[in-house]
């Protein structure tokens, strides 16, 4: 993600992009349950000749463990730019933690994602495998945090 386009969680609440909500743990886990799951079955559908299949669920994977996180905090991403403020906000809250650019990789798959469904670019077998790799590495950055701030409530 480009340096320029980080955007503090203070600027994202006044705009609307995010909103205080109550944290709820159930919820941040099933988000992580659901990503290692997409991962799980992602890693099949790139070995099957699905690549846009599988990187979908890919992307879908790195967006929920970033959501869990943001949620962890008691933050909600809202409205038309929801995707963009979660990777932003999540980007935030990992750079505590030495995590920021595995996030900032992930929200760079949204470029391949907007390709793919929006100008019918093709996805590669590499960039599944690219996903698949980056929502590993996430997943097992965000997860131990995401518990450790749930402790904490």
């Amino acid at each position: 993600m480009n340096p320029a386009a980080r955007v503090p969680l203070a600027r994202l609440l006044t705009e609307g992009s995010l909103e205080r909500v109550p944290v709820d743990a159930t919820v941040c886990q099933h988000l992580l349950t659901q990503a290692g799951n997409h991962l799980r079955t992602a890693a099949g559908g790139a070995e099957d000749g699905d690549p846009e299949g599988a990187f979908q669920l890919a992307y879908d994977a790195c967006r929920k463990t970033c959501l869990a996180l943001v949620l962890g905090t008691g933050l909600r991403p809202r409205g038309d730019r929801a995707h963009g403020a979660t990777f932003e906000a999540a980007a935030t809250i990992a750079q505590r933690f030495g995590a920021r650019n595995i996030v900032d990789d992930a929200a760079d798959l949204r470029f391949v994602r907007h390709g793919a469904e929006y100008r019918a670019e093709t996805v590669s077998a590499a960039d599944a495998l690219d996903a698949i790799s980056i929502g590993h590495e996430l997943l097992g950055s965000i997860t131990p945090r995401v518990r450790q701030i749930l402790a904490a409530t």
